[in-house]
C-alpha cells in the first residue's frame, strides 16, 4: 500500500486523532472525492464506500472497518494531505459543520473590526 505525502499539520492531526497512515491511503484509494474550499479536495471513506471496497477486496475487511468515517483534505496544487479527521455521521455533516464554523468565524471577525472602528471613531471625535 502506497502512503501519501502528509504536511506537518496533517501529521500533527493524525497523531492527535489516532489515525494511522494506512487509513489515509485507504481513504484516498476508495473514498468519495469532493471539491473542497480553495482548490483542495476532500476524500471521505463512509459506510457505502467501505461496502463497495469490500466487494472488490474482501481481504481488507478489518482495516476498512476501522477506517470508516475517515476524511482527508488534500491540497489541490501540491497533492499533500492538509488535514485529517473522523466524521462517522456522513459527508453531509462535514459540510454543515465546516460551513457553520466558517460563518461563525467570519461574523466574529467582522464584529471585532466594527468594534475597533467605532472605538477609533469615538477617539477621533473627542
Amino acid at each position: 500500500m502506497e502512503f501519501p505525502v502528509v504536511s506537518k499539520h496533517g501529521t500533527r492531526r493524525c497523531q492527535q486523532r489516532g489515525i494511522p497512515r494506512a487509513h489515509l491511503a485507504l481513504a484516498l484509494r476508495f473514498g468519495l472525492k469532493r471539491r473542497w474550499h480553495d482548490g483542495a479536495v476532500l476524500y471521505y471513506l463512509g459506510a457505502r464506500q467501505v461496502a463497495r471496497a469490500l466487494q472488490r477486496e474482501p481481504a481488507l475487511k478489518p482495516e476498512l472497518g476501522r477506517a470508516c468515517g475517515t476524511a482527508v483534505v488534500v491540497h489541490g496544487d501540491s497533492g499533500q494531505v492538509a488535514t485529517v479527521f473522523k466524521e462517522r455521521r456522513g459527508i453531509r455533516q462535514i459540510h454543515r459543520n465546516y460551513r457553520g464554523r466558517l460563518h461563525a468565524c467570519t461574523a466574529r471577525r467582522e464584529s471585532a473590526r466594527a468594534a475597533a472602528w467605532w472605538d477609533w471613531a469615538d477617539a477621533e471625535a473627542a
